[in-house]
């Protein structure tokens, strides 16, 4: 090798890369080769799908359990949208009749809110409020007369009923305020409505226990508000002059308001034995005597005011009332436990001396052969002696 040669080949070592670099068409002739046996190593199956992918994707954002409750909510809006422009067949034989508790009963529910959310006027939506509020009063009543299971749906029912019956008071007055000729009408349909509510609610409330009474009072208590708001529009409009509320027509309301808190009244009494001056019950008699003489001497505005005073002391005596039988349950039950205890304890008792008696039964029976077997023995000495 001669000299020009050895530096030629010095200087190309000096100019490779410290540790020896492979040259770059190796380099990638090679990684491809590589990559290529990789790639025929994987296990086809354990490659992920774009199906597989897309679902992992998806569930980062939104877990499945969320979009299972996503598509079975527009299901239900879709049926019940279907429900509400369908109409007709389909809402009253899949719907109309289903009960508290039963599957349809939830889709019956929010068809008649839909049908709300589209009313096309606030009249449309009073006529939908009163349909809804004689299905619940129908649905309390049907509860009222089914099993003690059934009954334990009663308080939803009464929220959903008074929520209407509270609707068509806003209704009402809504109207006063916009059209006062056009309410009177409308007062005295309602105030009618809310009398045969009343009626049904009390027949309702006597056959249930008085814990599940008080739900029934509260929703009497509305019904009693609304009543009350419908008279004042009719005792108002008699007063400005209005045709449609003629004296005949306030005297015969008066007549009948009279006539219910009197039934209510006569219930309490019986009920509580209450003959105390300063008694709720007697107090709401009092009160609707001075409201029939009002009435005589057509102070109309008067009489009201005290048909309102006797609203309020009928539901003070009923509270009583009730209070008075709950605690006479709870002494009751107190009662039967402490009796059950009695009872207990003195079965233990007979069953510990019965024991004792056939333990000692069976020690004399034990004892009876030993004494036995002695005098036979006595009589053989004797008898061997003689």
């Amino acid at each position: 090798m001669t000299q020009n040669a050895t530096k030629k080949l010095l200087q190309t070592i000096k100019d490779e890369r410290r540790g020896g670099a492979p040259r770059e068409d190796w380099v990638t002739r090679n990684r491809e080769i590589l990559l290529m046996q990789v790639s025929n190593t994987t296990d086809a199956d354990r490659r992920p799908k774009t199906l597989e992918q897309l679902h992992h994707l998806f569930g980062i954002f939104m877990p499945l359990e969320t979009a299972t409750m996503a598509v079975r909510t527009f299901g239900i809006f879709l049926l019940v949208i279907g429900t509400v422009l369908g109409g007709g067949l389909a809402s009253a034989q899949m719907y109309h009749g289903a009960m508290p508790g039963e599957m349809l009963y939830g889709v019956k529910m929010a068809v008649e809110h839909v049908q709300l959310a589209l009313s096309p006027n606030d009249e449309y939506k009073f006529g939908l409020d009163v349909e809804f509020a004689d299905r619940r009063i129908d649905e309390i009543a049907r509860l009222a007369e089914s099993s003690d299971r059934h009954q334990e749906l009663l308080p939803d029912v009464l929220a959903s009923f008074e929520r209407s019956v509270i609707a068509l008071r806003g209704g009402l007055e809504k109207l006063q305020a916009d059209d006062p000729d056009g309410a009177v009408e409308l007062a005295k349909m309602l105030e009618r409505k809310m009398t045969t509510y009343q009626g049904l609610l009390q027949k309702t409330a006597g056959v249930l226990s008085p814990e599940r009474r008080v739900a029934v009072n509260v929703t009497r208590n509305s019904i009693d508000d609304t009543a009350i708001v419908a008279m004042s529009i009719i005792v108002r409009s008699h007063i400005d002059g209005d045709e449609r509320a003629s004296r005949s027509v306030v005297v015969s309301k008066f007549e009948d308001r009279i006539k219910q808190a009197e039934h209510n009244l006569d219930s309490v009494i019986a009920d509580q034995d209450i003959f105390e001056e300063k008694s709720p019950a007697i107090r709401a008699k009092t009160a609707i005597a001075e409201a029939k003489l009002l009435i005589e001497k057509e102070d109309y505005k008067a009489a009201l005011g005290k048909i309102v005073e006797v609203a309020e002391l009928t539901k003070e005596a009923e509270e009583a009332v009730i209070q008075d039988e709950e605690a006479a349950s709870k002494e009751t039950e107190e009662i039967d436990e402490s009796q059950d205890s009695e009872d207990q304890k003195n079965t233990e008792e007979s069953k510990d001396s019965a024991a004792d008696s056939s333990n000692n039964d069976k020690n004399a029976t034990s004892a009876e052969p030993a004494g036995s077997a002695d005098t036979k023995s006595d009589d053989t000495v004797g008898s061997g002696s003689r």
